[in-house]
């Protein structure tokens, strides 16, 4: 009976042994698990975000609504166009035919600046 212990202990250890090995080796075990957490952050990060984003913004130096953020798409009203965009940190990039223009931008409250060009838009409400 003991040596069946024995056995049954010893084929434990080594297959476990092998199994970490070869999770080591492929790369899995923790990266897996901790890039689908890094992917999940960045999901809910982008998605925080794009709430923020969301509704029509108007030029304040020209009191003029200039683009709206529905989706992941962003409206230019004078051009009557829609364009996708995503978001990396305090990067939006928008997808235009010809290129990605790629833009930093803080919003804080109703106010979205420019932060490169100083630009700044304020929220538009219906309801003024």
């Amino acid at each position: 009976m003991r040596k069946v212990i024995l056995f049954l202990f010893a084929l434990v250890i080594s297959y476990n042994t092998s199994y970490c090995q070869s999770n080591t080796k492929t790369g899995k075990g923790k990266q897996d698990s901790l890039s689908v957490a890094g992917q999940k952050l960045h999901r809910q990060y982008f998605l925080r975000e794009k709430a923020k984003l969301q509704g029509e913004w108007y030029d304040l130096h020209t009191s003029e609504v200039f683009f709206g953020f529905v989706g992941d798409s962003i409206y230019y009203f004078r051009h009557k166009e829609w364009y996708k965009y995503s978001i990396s940190n305090d990067t939006m990039s928008i997808y235009y035919p010809d290129g990605i223009f790629k833009w930093r931008y803080r919003v804080q409250g109703d106010t979205l600046i420019d932060v490169d060009v100083r630009d700044i838009y304020v929220r538009y409400r219906r309801n003024r």
